[in-house]
């Protein structure tokens, strides 16, 4: 929707099909679980850049947000439940998240204040360039004078994601 948004604008004629048997993209909710019924894409709305939320005056159409939730069922009945994440900074509580965690890990609770301070800094570090051409990562490093956020970029260039949760969580889970 958003790649015809932009071609429909630059002046191109564009033809916009739904592959599935109904509409609704992130706004659809389906029962993917016998008696649970979830907004099967709306995972995805939070990464919407502010400006491509801008330039389609979502917030004029009627597009609200839900602050951010996050549930993870697991086979065995067991679950993860974060409350509501919206707006969460550096250095706010993370309790409620934390005592969820605590369930399976209580070293992987005490770790998750630095997990979410590695991502934030991430998100940081390379946010500004999600919507312009791809700079040379050697360009990147060279804007970083925090020791910390040139550690988090390291980290994040030469590690794969499962890497760098193993450094911070000892649980699978």
């Amino acid at each position: 929707l958003v790649t015809a948004f932009y071609l429909a604008r630059a002046g191109f004629k564009v033809l916009m099909l739904e592959a599935r048997p109904f509409i609704g993209g992130s706004c659809v909710t389906e029962e993917l679980i016998p008696g649970f019924k979830f907004s099967s894409c709306a995972n995805l709305v939070w990464s919407l850049r502010p400006q491509i939320i801008r330039d389609m005056q979502l917030y004029e159409r009627g597009l609200t947000v839900d602050t951010r939730q996050f549930l993870r069922l697991l086979p065995d009945g067991r679950y993860i439940y974060s409350g509501r994440l919206n707006n969460v900074a550096p250095g706010d509580s993370y309790e409620a998240i934390q005592a969820e965690i605590a369930k399976f890990s209580s070293a992987d609770a005490a770790a998750f204040p630095q997990w979410v301070e590695l991502w934030n800094r991430v998100s940081n570090i390379f946010g500004p360039y999600l919507l312009r051409p791809a700079p040379h990562l050697q360009d990147i490093y060279h804007t970083l004078h925090d020791p910390a956020d040139r550690a988090a970029f390291d980290l994040v260039i030469t590690s794969s994601v499962a890497a760098i949760a193993d450094r911070f969580f000892a649980s699978d889970i």
